[in-house]
């Protein structure tokens, strides 16, 4: 099962949030439980993680960097996290934590209202080729896994060797492409 339902705008006050990502989340692994499913693809967010502070640092982004919030949106999603490595524990569902980058409907980096690039979305960024590379690694993973998620950009917030690591995934785009010269 690959549960990519949830509220992403921050701008909802907690009491929607945690309806929409947090109760429905544990809604998808009664289900699971409910219909034997071996295995819940759940999609986090690079968002569980403080990123302006990290990208500030230079600092990456990896499978053990604490999970610390800078939104409730990203608190929500950690809450999301522990809903199934409770689950995981509790009646063995596989449970593959995917802390997902920047994903887009066109596929492009998040743009400035300027219509640039935002420079910190070119860090985390990720392509939908990599995202369906990821995806189908997740499909043949076991336990409990999270990885970290972006495409291997040039200046990355996400350690571009975590994915190649977690889930053998070599990564083939870049948002360098979109940088002007």
């Amino acid at each position: 099962m690959i549960h990519l339902a949830g509220e992403k705008r921050n701008n909802l006050d907690w009491e929607d949030l945690f309806k929409l990502n947090v109760h429905g989340t544990r809604n998808v692994y009664e289900a699971a439980v409910r219909e034997k499913v071996k295995k819940v693809i759940f999609a986090s967010t690079l968002h569980i993680h403080q990123m302006r502070k990290l990208f500030k640092s230079n600092k990456k982004i990896s499978e053990k960097t604490p999970a610390v919030s800078s939104n409730a949106y990203g608190l929500s999603k950690i809450l999301g996290e522990r809903i199934g490595e409770d689950y995981h524990v509790n009646y063995g569902i596989g449970v593959v934590n995917l802390r997902l980058g920047s994903v887009t409907e066109d596929g492009l980096p998040l743009r400035n209202k300027d219509g640039n690039y935002r420079e910190i979305a070119m860090a985390h960024w990720i392509s939908n080729i990599d995202l369906m590379k990821i995806m189908n690694a997740s499909l043949k993973a076991e336990g409990l896994i999270t990885v970290p998620c972006t495409s291997a950009n040039k200046k990355p917030l996400v350690d571009p060797k975590c994915v190649k690591r977690i889930l053998g995934v070599n990564l083939s785009s870049s948002s360098e492409k979109y940088i002007k010269s």
